[in-house]
């Protein structure tokens, strides 16, 4: 592969128990792990569940309202109702050197009408994220295999 990976991409853990020791070097008592879809990008938001408990049991968000829906595709949908998110309050990328990097506006989005919660808003506030969750990294052929492993501490922070 000729593509340029950042130091928020952590290419070569091959054990799970070293991307476990990572969040814990963070106080991160809890683990989430995603194999991530070809298409999961930073224009393509990841498919995480269908129910934004998943998130709201384990993590601390702030609860918003998105724009109006305008989906007619599914007999669930309600055009003109507002789409819920939350942002994460505490959500940081950890480099390859073990620094964190803020993520001021991560979010998941309920769309009712599926019904599924999608991540959003991966951007540092330096604006990096990594590479290898680009639209461009996802266009290569002999793209690798991603997964995301979310972690989260006891007050709720996400550790990525």
């Amino acid at each position: 592969m000729n593509y340029e990976l950042n130091h928020l991409d952590h290419e070569g853990l091959t054990f799970i128990a070293a991307a476990l020791q990572i969040l814990k070097s963070h106080n991160c008592e809890t683990a989430v792990i995603k194999r991530l879809a070809k298409n999961n990008n930073d224009k393509n938001q990841v498919y995480i569940h269908k129910d934004i408990s998943v998130f709201s049991s384990m993590f601390d968000l702030r609860f918003n309202e998105r724009d109006e829906s305008t989906s007619v595709t599914k007999s669930s949908s309600n055009p003109g109702e507002r789409i819920p998110e939350a942002v994460f309050k505490h959500f940081s990328w950890v480099s390859t050197t073990g620094a964190l990097h803020k993520v001021s506006d991560c979010k998941v989005i309920l769309y009712a009408q599926y019904p599924e919660t999608r991540l959003s808003r991966f951007q540092t506030n330096d604006r990096e994220m990594p590479r290898s969750m680009s639209v461009d990294y996802t266009k290569l052929p002999d793209m690798k295999s991603r997964y995301l492993l979310i972690g989260t501490t006891k007050p709720g922070a996400t550790v990525i």
